[in-house]
């Protein structure tokens, strides 16, 4: 059946929500909460450990879910699965990189490349139509390019730099992964 409603492209929608969820993020953060959780297993939470991929993934997922291409089920794993590769990509920032990389954008590459390529993989496996070759580049390329905007903010601690490389980093992955949709 037709529809006269015009079909929403869906690169331009997800780069939008992307940066909105990067703008979300640095909002939050720059209320600076504190707190720490100390898990087993050496696994320590924290604010930047955390918001960023579960802000991201829950806006990224809501509009997965609303679209008809995510579960409910699938909704969740998202959410638990951008936020595990956030995790990721901080810790070994702020516990790997920090050591045998100085701060700069060739950290900030590297991160952007683990945790691109981390939330990639689990996509690949919730979402099938996510199982593309197109979009597993784009969003793992544009994942390390754009890390680079990571070197700036942490040299300059400057909010500036924070809403730059969460707003450009979310809206560059969300507009790659969305070349994988088909219009709405």
């Amino acid at each position: 059946m037709l529809s006269d409603r015009p079909s929403i492209r869906p690169i331009p929608l997800f780069a939008a929500l992307g940066a909105g969820a990067g703008i979300v993020t640095v909002a939050i953060l720059s209320l600076k909460p504190n707190w720490h959780i100390a898990m087993p297993g050496g696994v320590d939470l924290w604010p930047l450990s955390v918001v960023p991929g579960l802000v991201f993934g829950f806006v990224i997922g809501l509009a997965l879910l609303h679209r008809g291409r995510a579960s409910p089920a699938a909704f969740v794993g998202y959410v638990l699965a951008a936020t595990a590769s956030n995790y990721v990509a901080v810790s070994l920032t702020t516990e790997v990189l920090v050591e045998v990389i100085e701060w700069g954008w060739l950290a900030g590459i590297v991160a952007g490349l683990v945790g691109s390529a981390c939330l990639t993989a689990c996509t690949l496996a919730l979402l099938p139509v996510a199982r593309r070759l197109r979009p597993v580049v784009l969003t793992v390329l544009v994942g390390g390019v754009l890390g680079a905007l990571l070197g700036p903010a942490i040299a300059t601690q400057g909010l500036f730099w924070w809403f730059v490389f969460y707003g450009l980093w979310q809206a560059g992955y969300a507009a790659c992964f969305a070349t994988a949709l088909p219009r709405r």
